[in-house]
C-alpha cells in the first residue's frame, strides 16, 4: 500500500503516516544493528523511538 492509502485507511493525516513510517525504520534499522542512511553514525545512539 502506499502511504496516502494507509493515511486513508487509518484516518489520519499524511504527514503522521510518513513520520510513523520514518520512525519504524530507524527502529528497525537499530535493532538490526545497521547504519540508517543519510544519518550520521552514532546520531541515533540512546534515541529511543515509541510508536504510539
Amino acid at each position: 500500500m502506499s502511504a496516502p492509502e494507509i493515511a486513508t485507511v487509518v484516518g489520519k493525516p499524511l504527514g503522521a503516516v510518513k513520520a510513523l513510517q520514518h520512525r519504524a525504520l530507524v527502529n528497525l534499522t537499530k535493532a538490526l544493528g545497521g547504519p540508517y542512511p543519510g544519518v550520521p553514525e552514532g546520531r541515533l545512539e540512546g534515541r529511543e523511538e515509541t510508536i504510539d
